[in-house]
């Protein structure tokens, strides 16, 4: 499998590009994408509570999730524990 790997600070998203799908770190931009998914029956099984109103889902994604994978990234990248912190990636075809 040919994959790259990106861990750029600021500027550039992180990424890991595969064949077919490209996964990276969630930007503001992801916010209508991951309201309709979590508003999918199929998604509301597995993540129950994450179907709130988008006004909701912008405020966790801005101030919460964008922030620790933010985090998550600098911890790895200075060889350090990443503790509790979760890195979660928008996967895009």
């Amino acid at each position: 499998m040919n994959h790259k790997i990106n861990i750029d600070a600021q500027e550039i998203p992180f990424t890991i590009e595969c064949e077919d799908i490209l996964l990276r770190e969630y930007m503001v931009e992801d916010v209508d994408a991951i309201f309709k998914i979590t508003h999918e029956p199929e998604i509301r099984q597995f993540l129950p509570g994450w179907d709130v109103p988008r006004e909701q889902r912008l405020e966790w994604l801005t101030n919460y999730e964008i922030v620790e994978n933010r985090q998550f990234l600098q911890a790895v990248q200075n060889g350090g524990d990443v503790g509790q912190l979760r890195l979660r990636l928008a996967m895009v075809l």
